[in-house]
């Protein structure tokens, strides 16, 4: 995901001419890609605690 839209969106940039690479901004554009891809990575593994009922706050012991 982060891939394809992010880093596919800059290359895209790049090739209109809209955005020339420097070593900030790659280093930015690097941060900021880890930034994104770790809000995807979050949505995904909530998405997954959904679907399959899993409640993070539900901390009864339970005996077995």
């Amino acid at each position: 995901m982060t891939n394809v839209v992010y880093y596919g969106t800059a290359f895209v940039l790049y090739i209109c001419g809209v955005w020339q690479p420097t070593l900030t901004g790659i280093a930015l554009l690097f941060g900021f890609g880890n930034a994104f891809d770790a809000l995807v990575s979050l949505g995904a593994y909530l998405y997954m605690l959904k679907k399959h009922h899993i409640n993070m706050l539900d901390v009864e012991e339970k005996t077995v």
